[in-house]
């Protein structure tokens, strides 16, 4: 009968390995070199994990440690081997994978870390802002100053009112004279009437997954 938890949960594992994305039916064993999927990575691997029973997309594997994914993909006969693409958080590496398969994690260079999400962004209507002192006009919130032409710094005059396009908390994204770019946030004034759109839930950045690159590995049949 199936189990009425699932053994990838948190848990169920040994503490340097980590499962998300999974549902009840979904197991996970984790591997040793006798029930590694290939031979060629027996012997030379960090740590392994065996995602088997009900997969689909979504699900994500960590194991503690630095290094490059393998995936063995057990579901298709021969087996065989590809690299993940990675992503390093927290003390652990990660992969996303589609199909029931061993993620294992092997000597490498470390992966990347998980990028930053940018600051949360509202998009204004019908807004103007009148500059209280001589201020920066940059390129990003935060970001370089914008050049002139003859590579002097860009500054914005004080007591001048410009269309608002969006704002972060600490940013006013502007136009003045037709150049855009964002001035700060604490030395303005804000027009009655500014209306700000409420800004959408931003949502976990996941790594974007290349196509498989070829691991040079003779596939063998399932033990």
């Amino acid at each position: 009968a199936r189990a009425r938890f699932s053994t990838c949960d948190r848990d169920r594992l040994p503490a340097n390995f980590a499962v998300a994305g999974h549902n009840a039916g979904t197991q996970c064993n984790v591997l040793n070199n006798s029930s590694i999927g290939h031979p060629d990575l027996a012997g030379r691997f960090i740590a392994g994990l065996d995602v088997w029973s009900y997969v689909g997309a979504g699900i994500e594997v960590c194991i503690r440690g630095s290094g490059a994914m393998r995936f063995v993909d057990t579901s298709e006969l021969p087996r065989s081997v590809r690299e993940l693409m990675a992503y390093s958080d927290a003390g652990m590496t990660c992969a996303g994978i589609d199909r029931v398969g061993q993620v294992v994690l092997v000597p490498g260079p470390p992966a990347p870390p998980l990028p930053t999400p940018g600051p949360l962004t509202f998009q204004l209507v019908d807004c103007m802002v009148t500059l209280t002192h001589v201020l920066n006009f940059r390129e990003g919130p935060g970001g370089d100053v914008k050049k002139h032409v003859d590579g002097t710094a860009f500054w914005l005059p004080h007591r001048i009112s410009l269309t608002a396009f969006e704002r972060t908390a600490d940013w006013f994204y502007v136009d003045y004279h037709g150049e855009r770019g964002w001035i700060s946030a604490d030395y303005v004034e804000i027009s009655d009437g500014c209306l700000a759109t409420a800004p959408p839930t931003p949502a976990p950045p996941t790594p974007q997954r290349p196509p498989p690159k070829p691991v040079k590995i003779t596939p063998v049949g399932m033990r």
